[in-house]
């Protein structure tokens, strides 16, 4: 009996009352701390479930590798992830983001000059910013080089780019027109393993196994990162070699430390303490595997089913079925076992004491398409930017609106992504460039000259219409309706207007230079309140009247 139910009963002898009133408010009590937040409760039904709290980062730094390596493995050897990971990069980066540059004069007006430098600079630039080569030589383009990267977060969680500047004799034995190029560096070569707060804490086995270059003495160091007292990021800890390259004779434990100024890491951080990416597959590895192992067990299963067609059961003392000697071929199969030959039509003729059974193997099995197809959309659901659809290849059960709202959907995350790897991978670069090849000429120490003249809006890849004409209509309409403009709607499709300008004056000066009659663009036409002809309506499909928006469209 507990003291409570004691001091219940001590009370109720003189104040019957006030005993019914504390075994009340005790019961109601314990309804609210144990109703109070059913997420937290640790019972018998949720005590498997005790999960400590963490900082940002995962503390089992074998769960961080395993993933990873997980996550290229199913890369490499499953046509989901493959796909998947594919559709996240081509939707993201696509041919790569390009920048659209918005430098202005000291008094705020448009600097036109300089625009036209820096696109002219930009041009050249993300022909080859590889350090590891030219395009065909080893190294890439801009296009190719925004999509490595973000295949390197998506897959490892993380990359690193390092910031280099060639001398000009490099450049020039390189054939390079700029001196500014870029290194991609895998998450692997970052020491994740060399943490310490102190000189003599410093990890024995990267000092037993290679050298250290830099100075270690009173530094803090986590995971290969070394922070100030602050928090702030100060330098990286980085790996000449991938811990696994395969070439022989390369000292793949020697570490550098490169100043985090000459540094991007680029991941997301879930959490503010978070320093270190994680694989964006780990909610979806597992099951991922699941789809590839029950797939292969099916087939497997098959396969196993199609081998036995007749069980043949027949006394000891009976004659052997089929052909005591058959006319060509083998009476043993190559494991020494008698095999029994059947051809489509064959009447058989049993022997005394002989009874054939059939074997129906229930294979294939009705529900493996609509199963594996479940366990695909799961793996889509767990990805940013994904439909299930594209994973599947399975439009036949799709509508018009239901693909619509899917593509709706996925491009908020797509916008999301877009805006992340600009402002983290592409504008650092972008501001690199021009301050290399710009500083003559500017002061880039000066943070509001800097501010005026690299400021830029990124485009990448936009979602392409499943209804185009449906959908230029509605921006006519919104251009008209004074909520939308030509910018805004030039921006939707991908363009920069001011290039579609410039691409139409060309169209216009060649014309008149071939002698052709220019051809002006027309205004858009104002919007027809008057009532429509019902004859018209009911003589063109969906009463829409003789293609009149899209060729609206086209003269605009």
């Amino acid at each position: 009996m507990s003291l409570s139910t004691i001091l219940d009963s001590l009370v109720g002898i003189f104040f019957p009352k006030r005993e019914l009133e504390r075994i009340i408010y005790r019961q109601h009590s314990s309804q609210i701390k144990e109703r109070y937040l059913d997420a937290g409760r640790l019972d018998r039904t949720t005590k498997p479930w005790d999960t400590k709290p963490q900082a940002g980062d995962e503390p089992d730094l074998g769960q961080i590798r395993r993933s990873r390596s997980r996550a290229w493995h199913l890369f490499r050897n499953n046509q989901y992830i493959s796909k998947a990971v594919r559709t996240i990069v081509s939707e993201v980066v696509g041919t790569g983001l390009i920048p659209n540059p918005l430098a202005v004069n000291p008094n705020g007006t448009e600097n036109t000059e300089l625009r036209k430098r820096i696109r002219k600079l930009w041009k050249i630039w993300n022909k080859s910013p590889s350090y590891h080569g030219l395009p065909g030589q080893g190294g890439c383009g801009w296009s190719y080089l925004c999509a490595q990267a973000l295949r390197e977060v998506v897959l490892s969680g993380e990359v690193l780019c390092r910031k280099l500047i060639l001398s000009e004799e490099e450049a020039r034995t390189q054939h390079r027109l700029s001196r500014f190029v870029v290194e991609l560096i895998e998450s692997e070569r970052l020491a994740e393993d060399y943490s310490f707060s102190s000189a003599s804490r410093a990890s024995q086995s990267s000092r037993a196994n290679g050298t250290v270059e830099g100075n270690v003495e009173g530094k803090i160091v986590f995971r290969g990162i070394e922070y100030s007292d602050t928090g702030q990021r100060l330098a990286y800890w980085i790996r000449d070699y991938h811990p696994n390259d395969l070439r022989i004779g390369l000292n793949i434990f020697n570490l550098r430390r490169i100043p985090a100024s000459e540094i991007i890491h680029l991941y997301i951080p879930d959490r503010p303490s978070q320093n270190r990416g994680i694989t964006w597959l780990a909610p979806v590895l597992l099951q991922a595997r699941d789809v590839s192992d029950y797939q292969q067990n099916e087939l497997m299963a098959s396969a196993v089913a199609a081998c036995v067609a007749l069980a043949i059961t027949r006394l000891p003392s009976a004659t052997p079925f089929g052909l005591a000697t058959p006319t060509s071929g083998d009476v043993l199969d190559v494991d020494g076992n008698r095999i029994s030959r059947l051809q489509p039509g064959l009447a058989l003729s049993l022997n005394p004491g002989e009874s054939i059974s059939g074997f129906n193997p229930l294979r294939p099995v009705d529900g493996v398409e609509d199963f594996s197809n479940h366990l695909v959309r799961g793996v889509a659901t767990g990805l940013p930017a994904i439909k299930a659809s594209s994973l599947t290849g399975d439009y036949r059960r799709s509508s018009f609106s239901s693909e619509r709202s899917a593509e709706n959907d996925i491009w908020r995350e797509v916008n999301l992504l877009q805006d992340w790897f600009a402002c983290n991978f592409c504008q650092p670069l972008y501001e690199a460039l021009l301050e290399v090849e710009l500083m003559e000429v500017y002061d880039f120490a000066n943070p509001e000259v800097v501010a005026n003249i690299t400021d830029a809006i990124w485009s990448g890849p936009v979602p392409k219409s499943i209804n185009p004409e449906d959908d230029q209509a509605a921006s006519v309409l919104s251009i008209q309706s004074g909520t939308s403009s030509r910018q805004i709607e030039a921006a939707k499709s991908g363009y920069d207007w001011k290039m579609l300008l410039e691409h139409e004056k060309e169209y216009e000066d060649a014309r008149a230079k071939l002698g052709l009659k220019p051809k002006t663009l027309q205004a858009l036409p104002e919007p027809d309140e008057s009532e429509p002809d019902e004859s018209a309506k009911s003589s063109k499909p969906n009463g829409k009247p003789n293609g009149q928006r899209f060729s609206t469209l086209l003269e605009i």
